[in-house]
């Protein structure tokens, strides 16, 4: 917007409070009204102290006539704890939704809708500050609205179904991350998810980091050098780059997610289909003994072996390499 017609705004913005501070007082819904959507105004253009003026303005105005109870009231603390977000202030968001949530004192409104769309927002607050306690805590109560309401709730329940797995990975339970794991894994399938890749992406990640976890030292380092070693291949076979090859091809990686949800569609779960594919290629390399396997004639190699099972799981292999990179695949192993 231009400078001229941001002046043209603030100018009514002024002209408009007057009218209402003459003809309504200084306190009248009106007043919040006004506040709010040049606040949001100001929120767009980046002018972040500036909303959060109007904002408060809104706020004493609406305790002011309509009480600290009153929906609206609890509205301007969510639309304040979004502002301090954007401002990097997580504590003071913190405060602000558990403000709003206080709007609710009710027990049946503690388990509606915006209550469950607050927790999942201080949800994501705690889990990025690192206090999953209470993270876990708060995304449960978010649960348990959405999956009471999964088909009209479905983005948001992923969402929070992705919060419990990965505290549950960090925290070590892998047993509840691969069942919060398996209910994501299972709407991915069933349902047209908004954030489709993202939510694929943290699920494989968190299902692949689980399978490496409950691997031996061994067998670690059996999978390591074969990741290093097939992806040197590859990287030659398809005249990859170097960057390319250690990041990952997007293309490849959202073909693999088709592949993987198709794969998937009847029976075996994500973390199944890992393990079957590893555990296949970790039985052959370990019978083999050698790892000249895939540093040397890998292609013929493969051919000769005439094994069918073997065959799918080092196609699957390739694909992971492909779509996710080196780089993913050696952190995961050096990270655990």
């Amino acid at each position: 917007m231009m400078r001229g017609q941001t002046n043209l705004v603030e100018e009514l913005f002024y002209e408009i409070i007057s009218y209402l501070d003459f003809n309504l007082g200084k306190y009248h819904p009106l007043h919040s009204m006004i506040y709010n959507m040049i606040g949001y105004y100001y929120v767009e253009k980046g002018q972040y102290d500036d909303a959060l003026v109007l904002y408060r303005s809104s706020l004493v105005c609406l305790k002011k006539i309509l009480g600290d109870q009153h929906p609206q009231t609890g509205e301007v603390y969510s639309e304040l704890a979004n502002l301090s977000l954007k401002m990097d202030k997580s504590q003071e968001a913190l405060d602000y939704y558990q403000k709003a949530l206080d709007v609710y004192p009710q027990k049946k409104d503690q388990e509606s809708l915006g209550a469950a769309n607050i927790h999942l927002e201080m949800a994501k607050i705690l889990f990025s500050i690192g206090n999953l306690r209470d993270c876990f805590a708060t995304a449960s109560k978010a649960l348990n609205y959405f999956e009471k309401h999964q088909e009209s709730q479905t983005d948001s329940l992923v969402q929070c179904l992705i919060i419990a797995m990965q505290v549950n990975e960090i925290v070590s339970d892998w047993e509840k991350a691969l069942g919060f794991a398996n209910k994501v894994w299972s709407l991915i399938k069933n349902y047209e998810i908004e954030d489709m890749n993202n939510a694929i992406d943290k699920t494989v990640i968190s299902i692949f980091n689980i399978f490496i976890l409950s691997q031996s030292s061994e067998v670690k380092s059996l999978l390591l050098d074969a990741c290093e070693t097939l992806g040197a291949v590859l990287q030659d076979e398809n005249h990859m780059t170097e960057d390319l090859i250690m990041k990952g091809d997007t293309n490849k990686k959202l073909k693999l997610y088709a592949e993987l949800v198709d794969q998937n569609k009847e029976g075996s779960n994500l973390y199944e289909w890992f393990a079957d594919m590893f555990e296949t290629i970790i039985k052959f390399l370990q019978k083999k003994k050698s790892h000249d396997f895939f540093t040397q004639n890998y292609r013929e190699n493969r051919i000769h072996q005439n094994n069918e099972i073997l065959d799918d799981a080092l196609d699957n292999f390739e694909r992971l390499l492909l779509a996710f990179g080196l780089n993913m695949i050696s952190k995961t192993f050096h990270a655990n």
